[in-house]
């Protein structure tokens, strides 16, 4: 009888994991995941002001983030760092890279993204662990000129996302959810006439999320999916410098830069974002920046019917300086501090309710650093 009865007992034990196997709901639609790493935010000031793209930039500064074919175009060891901070205490994003390249090896580089979430509330949230609540994204980036002015780069990124589950109970609770993924891109680069000054054009093209990787969560028996933004980029830029001969070389009185981006969340059903940018630069120190993004989309709700135009003016600016030639260095020593004010009051957020989004009005300054070796 003994025998029977755990025989018995043994087999209602195991019936939870044999016969009822847990329920897995796998979405292949963007819902907004990761929106604040991957879209929202610019930690690339420069690309901030400039309608923000950058995929078709003409130096590898934030590289990861835009196209990472583009860190070999920097040669030497490259430092780049920038804050984004909203007027109230949070949220706040903090950017670090640093790289090395050469005409031989390439260019290898690590960078680490970080976004502080607002303050949680709530007397049950409160007594869990805050900790993880955050989110990163950590890249190895390699990138290398293939063949003369074409260049071609890979990422490969460990993500940590958190956020607030709502339960559909008394209390809402943490998750957090680990992961990779990869990116690739390309550049190509036309030297055209120069008997009007140095004029060079650019195209390229970059696709993040290759893996089509996903966030997981586990409840109540129940495992969700949803994927990460699927992004391709596609991006052209024209630089113009008009050049005079010094005693230390060549010296540019003026410079302009202009982008155009087209970006597209392919497995969403997001317009495609028009994003356009121009950078003048007086004497190599001064500039001076602007631009749009346009965006026609409707709600992510795959059912919604409902349209949304969102566009947004954006404008900042930035000091070089060349220290190789205030100097007459034979290395190329060169620091940027660039800064951008951005308002997002009246910007209709086109990632949908998902994710938390702030409205309010974000300072972002940004540093980098580039020695020739």
């Amino acid at each position: 009888m003994k025998i029977r009865a755990g025989l018995f007992l043994i087999l209602i034990l195991g019936l939870p994991n044999s016969s009822f196997p847990q329920e897995t709901y796998d979405n292949n639609f963007y819902e907004g995941i990761f929106s604040n790493i991957y879209l929202n935010h610019h930690p690339n000031i420069r690309a901030e002001a400039m309608g923000r793209g950058l995929s078709a930039s003409d130096n590898g500064d934030y590289a990861p983030l835009y196209n990472p074919a583009l860190s070999s175009l920097t040669k030497g060891v490259k430092v780049n760092y920038s804050y984004s901070q909203q007027e109230s205490e949070k949220p706040s994003l903090n950017y670090y890279e640093a790289s090395y390249s050469n005409q031989k090896m390439g260019s290898i580089g690590l960078s680490a993204y970080y976004y502080s979430k607002s303050p949680l509330s709530g007397w049950f949230i409160e007594m869990q662990n805050h900790k993880s609540y955050y989110d990163a994204l950590y890249t190895i980036n390699y990138a290398r000129e293939v063949s003369k002015d074409f260049y071609a780069g890979i990422n490969f990124n460990v993500f940590h996302y958190s956020q607030i589950y709502d339960s559909w109970t008394t209390f809402d609770y943490l998750i957090f959810e680990d992961g990779f993924s990869f990116d690739a891109g390309v550049l190509k680069k036309f030297e055209l006439s120069k008997e009007q000054g140095t004029q060079i054009a650019e195209v390229s093209a970059a696709f993040y999320n290759l893996t089509n990787s996903k966030y997981t969560h586990d409840s109540y028996g129940y495992t969700y999916k949803s994927p990460l933004p699927s992004i391709l980029r596609i991006g052209g830029s024209y630089l113009f410098k008009a050049g005079t001969e010094t005693l230390n070389g060549k010296f540019y009185p003026v410079t302009s830069f202009t982008h155009i981006e087209f970006e597209k969340v392919v497995n969403s059903n997001l317009g495609i974002f028009v994003k356009v940018g121009q950078e003048i630069t007086l004497h190599e120190v001064l500039s001076l920046r602007a631009g749009m993004f346009f965006i026609n989309r409707k709600d992510l709700d795959v059912y919604s019917v409902n349209d949304f135009i969102s566009s947004q003016f954006l404008w900042g600016g930035g000091v070089n300086f060349p220290f190789h030639k205030f100097f007459n260095l034979k290395k190329d020593f060169t620091l940027k501090i660039d800064y951008a004010k951005t308002d997002f009051s009246g910007y209709i957020n086109p990632y949908g309710y998902r994710e938390y989004y702030s409205t309010g009005i974000y300072n972002s300054l940004g540093l980098s650093l580039n020695y020739g070796l």
